[in-house]
């Protein structure tokens, strides 16, 4: 089944456009949340039975068998999938070779830093850029139980990128979550598994 392209945006040459911006040092949980987001996106927009989509499962199982974690695995599964069905803002995923992370895929990070990191209302704050209060309450719970799965395996996140200048504390919330309710849905329903 393919993926309208308006729905979930990957884009092979996304690295051309990743050039200018700051590179951050990602540490080994960042590194392998980013990858593991940027093969589910791939996954999902790849034709059924395309090499692509062979690659990149083969990626997300070895990835998640490394670690040795199906909690990880499930957990991560379960919140792209939210996000792909319920966003109200269109999420743009660089492809599996991109070298930085854009502003959604530090949206990610930042809200998986702040949940690891006992910041939950933080970690709310940016799952509100995508999602309406009744499902924040279900992403919250993959993403706990993602971040402490991988906790477990010694993989700590840290705050080495910029918080985006939208989530400062200064920001009126009435106002941002206002500003969600008037966008359209804007992804289809498709899991990897």
């Amino acid at each position: 089944m393919d993926v309208p392209q308006k729905l979930l945006a990957i884009d092979d040459d996304f690295r051309s456009k990743t050039e200018g911006l700051q590179d951050v040092e990602l540490g080994t949980a960042e590194d392998f949340t980013l990858s593991m987001v940027r093969v589910w996106v791939r996954a999902l927009t790849s034709k059924k039975g395309s090499s692509p989509i062979h690659e990149a499962l083969n990626v997300w199982n070895r990835g998640f068998c490394q670690i040795g974690n199906i909690t990880a695995s499930k957990t991560l599964d379960q919140f792209m999938s939210l996000l792909a069905r319920k966003s109200q803002q269109k999420l743009v995923i660089g492809c599996p070779n991109c070298k930085a992370p854009n502003q959604d895929e530090r949206k990610i990070l930042e809200c998986m830093y702040a949940y690891q990191s006992g910041e939950a209302v933080e970690g709310r704050r940016v799952l509100l850029h995508w999602l309406n209060d009744e499902d924040v309450c279900f992403a919250e719970h993959q993403v706990i139980l993602f971040v402490a799965a991988l906790s477990e395996r010694g993989y700590v996140f840290v705050n080495t990128y910029q918080q985006p200048a939208s989530y400062s504390n200064t920001q009126d919330e009435s106002q941002y979550v206002e500003a969600l309710k008037l966008a359209g849905k804007c992804f289809a329903s498709n899991t990897i598994h």
